[in-house]
């Protein structure tokens, strides 16, 4: 199984434990519901299975207290910028460029998992600062450079 099914899969559980815990929820609430007993014995159950899938994908991607889909089992919400700033880096796969990346402060650079290649603050700023924006041919190019061992140390766009 790839990197990208495995994401794949464990989001797609995820979603589906939180499906159940909201059914169950509805169980609960109806009054009429003859099997409340049981439904109040199956939440937890569901609520534990559901922590344990963030936790494997969380673990998976290198992440720490955050979730992208916001469920209870996760500390809260983050958005990606709250995560950079309080992880020192955030972990992406790129369309563009067709892998994974990382965006790190220089601080963070070690604590980035294996297998992303990372871009620094400073190489961020090198490449889109002042409005600039790469075409997605010359961005795979410069990935491919860091591939390499590169360091981007200067932008120069053609007029």
């Amino acid at each position: 199984m790839t990197s990208k099914d495995k994401v794949w899969l464990l989001k797609h559980r995820i979603k589906e434990a939180q499906r159940r815990l909201k059914f169950i929820e509805g169980k609960l609430e109806d009054p009429n519901n003859d099997e409340a007993e049981r439904w109040k014995e199956a939440y937890p159950k569901v609520l534990e299975k559901m922590e344990s899938l963030c936790s494997e994908l969380q673990e998976f991607l290198g992440w720490e207290n955050t979730c992208p889909w916001g469920c209870e089992a996760c500390l809260k919400e983050k958005t990606p910028l709250e995560i950079f700033e309080e992880q020192g880096y955030l972990l992406l796969w790129s369309e563009v460029l067709k892998d994974k990346i990382a965006f790190t402060k220089e601080w963070a650079r070690n604590k980035v998992p294996k297998g992303y290649l990372i871009y620094t603050e400073e190489e961020l700023r090198k490449l889109f600062s002042q409005g600039k924006s790469s075409k997605p041919a010359s961005l795979r190019l410069i990935h491919e450079a860091k591939k390499a061992s590169g360091v981007i140390t200067k932008v120069k766009k053609k007029d």
